[in-house]
């Protein structure tokens, strides 16, 4: 089967976020099974050029540019060699131009998580003494509060209709299909979970080598409010207070803080002033440091308000590291409560409190949830076992549209995100 993928991000030239995770891998694992995958992405150089024979990158310097120039390129390509379906992405509706002037052609939408359901959980709701210092700071500036508003769907129409039309929606976790469910934007979707092969060198991660005691936790991601980086702040002083010997290492690229002027970094940092001499925020790092970081932790911590599946997850897994998840979203899916890692609610600093503290109590924990972690990502999130399901998914698109194909009724008129 050949296949097209969408996406301005791809690693590494445009993030190795998430989506560009998933397409690494696909465009490692697919040929593999005899399939031909080419990745369209973004480059910042001047002319289009092809980075292998997989992956295709063309001028772009967002996603909104990337989606206006993707049909010519495309054009080009699908006349020397045509493709039996394309995937495009929820979020910022990466590929909606294709869906518009190839209409005949399968188009399959992979949920990663919608701008709009991320800008959602981003929301920080203004309450108690936080909502009447931003009041008074207000009047002292002689202007009225104007205070955060919760995200309007009308200002992401453009991924409300790339989901509303496509042939299929596939969904990493029955989580974010029922959100979208939820929200109105599609009643049907099909289950096709991520999958995750860690290479040699992460499973080779041994337990780390304690000095004097001392229980490294690590998180890693983007510092952003909807990756629960609040509540681990919270929960930091009581831990401290507790275990002196724990230590805390944040790895990512700073996103927006609740204060007006400070990063999520310098947030946290002001925040944790007291606590510096066992926080450490070392920042973003590239995807070839992922061992360096994983041989850093004994517990990793990913308390997400909401994720669509959770990469970053499978991978402490698979090097054997004890993982702390999120009950809210995919990580609630890999996690087997208690065996293979331990659920927190989203936005509870209590519970980030009582799971880590009954690791540093019982440490053997530590190790058997690592193992049991391993195991499950090895027996469950493989090529072989989850490529199949992609394939059927793909096969399912196409008879669907040959039966049914688009028939474009209106055109949307909004400007990109």
């Amino acid at each position: 089967m050949r296949i097209a993928f969408f996406s301005y991000e791809y690693p590494p030239e445009t993030g190795g976020g998430g989506i560009g995770t998933y397409l690494a891998q696909m465009v490692y694992h697919l040929p593999k099974f005899g399939h031909s995958p080419v990745v369209f992405c973004a480059t910042v150089k001047q002319e289009p050029f092809w980075e292998n024979e997989y992956v295709y990158r063309l001028p772009a310097s967002d996603w909104g540019t990337f989606n206006r120039e993707l049909p010519k390129h495309f054009n080009k390509i699908q006349d020397e060699n045509k493709f039996d379906v394309v995937e495009a992405t929820d979020f910022r509706a990466g590929g909606i131009e294709i869906r518009y002037q190839f209409p005949k052609l399968p188009f399959v939408v992979r949920a990663h998580t919608a701008n709009y359901l991320i800008d959602i959980f981003l929301f920080e709701k203004l309450a108690g003494l936080p909502r009447l210092r931003f009041i008074i700071g207000a009047l002292r500036r002689f202007s009225l509060p104007t205070f955060p508003i919760l995200p309007n769907e009308n200002g992401y129409l453009i991924e409300k209709e790339i989901i509303e039309t496509c042939t299929s929606l596939l969904s990493p976790s029955k989580a974010l299909g029922d959100m979208y469910y939820k929200i109105g934007w599609r009643k049907e979707y099909e289950y096709v979970p991520f999958f995750y092969e860690p290479q040699q060198n992460i499973l080779n991660i041994l337990p780390r080598k304690k000095a004097k005691g001392e229980i490294n936790i690590v998180f890693y991601g983007r510092l952003e409010i909807r990756k629960g980086v609040l509540e681990i702040a919270k929960a930091i002083p009581v831990l401290l207070k507790r275990h002196p010997q724990l230590n805390f290492y944040f790895y990512g690229q700073p996103a927006n803080s609740p204060k007006h002027g400070f990063n999520m970094q310098q947030y946290l940092e002001k925040k944790l002033s007291k606590y510096l001499s066992n926080v450490f925020f070392k920042g973003a790092f590239q995807a070839t440091n992922l061992v360096e970081v994983l041989c850093q932790g004994d517990i990793f911590i990913f308390p997400s308000r909401f994720d669509s599946f959770g990469i970053a997850c499978c991978e402490a897994m698979a090097a054997g590291k004890a993982v702390i998840g999120s009950r809210s979203g995919g990580m609630a899916e890999i996690i087997e409560d208690g065996i293979s890692g331990l659920l927190v609610d989203p936005n509870n600093a209590t519970q980030i409190v009582d799971k880590i503290s009954l690791l540093v109590k019982n440490q053997r924990l530590i190790y058997k949830m690592g193992e049991n972690g391993r195991k499950r990502i090895l027996n469950e999130y493989t090529a072989a076992k989850n490529i199949p399901l992609l394939i059927n998914a793909y096969t399912r698109a196409i008879e669907k549209n040959n039966s049914s194909p688009f028939i474009k009724s209106k055109t949307l008129e909004t400007s990109y995100l």
